[in-house]
């Protein structure tokens, strides 16, 4: 009987305590964390509804559209990745279409020609994308950005479709409250308008997006990685 009695293991008040205490941190600690993570989640999409990113991978490209006072600037906000090199192409005139099978880099390897290009910094920023016509009486339009705290520019041509808001439809990549990211090997699509397909019947017209798999009037901002 004292052999059994010697065996049995023996637990003072204190180590009972010390165990009490510590089941009852991660209890804490447990609750704090399912509390906390839809907080989280709510500050994250309030930021991004102000226009402000959330960079989870540093390696990668983020971006959000964001509201602007005039109906004709498109506002991004966007972070690219650092120790890494991108240019800002712009095309205008025509936009070549994209098949099914195509990646956007061989896309993007597609969209040479009438347009301009400019290497952009890294880090964070907001830039304003404008469609604009000089003059009431031409039919010269401009595709106009300017990068807040780094400058801007431009380039256009003779685009008659443009007079006619009517037909125009946008696209891109990026869209309001919600940001997305981009593998930096990729890039981004920034701002896309291109003429939609116009439908006139009695009392009224419609007008639908054109077949993006073929090359169409249009305009295009986009950003790539530099070669």
């Amino acid at each position: 009987m004292a052999n059994e009695r010697s065996l049995r293991p023996r637990f003072s008040i204190l180590t009972a305590l010390l165990v009490l205490t510590i089941v009852a941190l991660s209890v804490t600690v447990w609750r704090q964390n399912s509390e906390v993570s839809p907080l989280r989640q709510e500050v994250r999409r309030l930021r991004q509804e102000l226009g402000h990113l959330t960079i989870d991978d540093e390696s990668k490209i983020y971006a959000i559209r964001v509201a602007a006072a005039d109906l004709d600037t498109h506002r991004f906000r966007v972070y690219l990745p650092k120790n890494r090199k991108f240019v800002l192409c712009e095309r205008i005139q025509t936009i070549p279409g994209r098949s099914p099978s195509q990646s956007q880099t061989e896309w993007f390897a597609s969209l040479g020609g009438s347009g301009s290009s400019s290497t952009i910094d890294s880090g964070e920023f907001t830039i304003d994308v404008h469609v604009e016509r000089p003059d009431a009486k031409s039919d010269q339009w401009n595709l106009r950005h300017n990068i807040n705290g780094r400058g801007g520019g431009v380039c256009g041509t003779v685009m008659p479709w443009l007079n006619y808001r009517r037909v125009w439809t946008t696209s891109a990549d990026v869209g309001f409250d919600k940001q997305i990211e981009s593998d930096a090997d990729e890039g981004l699509v920034l701002f896309e308008l291109r003429q939609g397909d116009l439908k006139k019947f009695p009392g009224g017209y419609s007008v639908t997006s054109p077949d993006k798999t073929k090359e169409q009037p249009g305009v295009m901002m986009w950003i790539e990685p530099a070669p």
